[in-house]
């Protein structure tokens, strides 16, 4: 159970970096102490240093809706003008992600091969759609798939299916 999930954070930050990166910006030679970084389960910060505006959007980042339709579980993956909200959903194989455009301009979701992972064949929303359009799609291979906006590559999220 712990494997698939630090291999999962490893991808998530090897993502994070590379997008940085080509962005050309400046990541720090260091590291914060664990025990400053918090623990991302969800739930609210509790101490008055886990309270600050980095944490709760750092926190917010990795807080996933699941929600139950017709009895199957459904995950919502908003898509902002600052990026995917959540990065990171984990689901259950046969399970559905619902992506939904919150920004201002176009959605197009498309697998993406970043730091190894393979692509997801059936991640691969044929048209664009505007503001509040919604792509969903049903999981049916486990593994770990990335995923990015065609109309802004910029932005990047992980599907960790179990």
């Amino acid at each position: 159970m712990r494997k698939p999930l630090v291999i999962l954070i490893i991808v998530l930050v090897a993502v994070i970096v590379l997008a940085l990166w080509s962005r050309g910006v400046n990541i720090p030679s260091t590291i914060p102490a664990p025990s400053t970084v918090p623990e991302i389960t969800g739930e609210k910060p509790s101490s008055p240093a886990m309270k600050s505006p980095a944490v709760k959007k750092a926190t917010t980042a990795y807080t996933q809706t699941r929600v139950l339709e017709k009895g199957r579980y459904v995950s919502l993956v908003n898509l902002t003008n600052t990026g995917f909200m959540p990065k990171v959903v984990e689901i259950n194989r046969g399970e559905t992600v619902r992506f939904v455009n919150k920004s201002g301009s176009a959605m197009r979701i498309a697998s993406g091969e970043f730091e190894g992972t393979p692509l997801y064949v059936g991640l691969n929303q044929e048209k664009s759609v505007g503001q509040n359009g919604v792509y969903e799609l049903v999981f049916t291979e486990s593994g770990v798939w990335t995923y990015h906006n065609l109309s802004n590559p910029n932005g990047i999220g992980v599907v960790y299916v179990k």
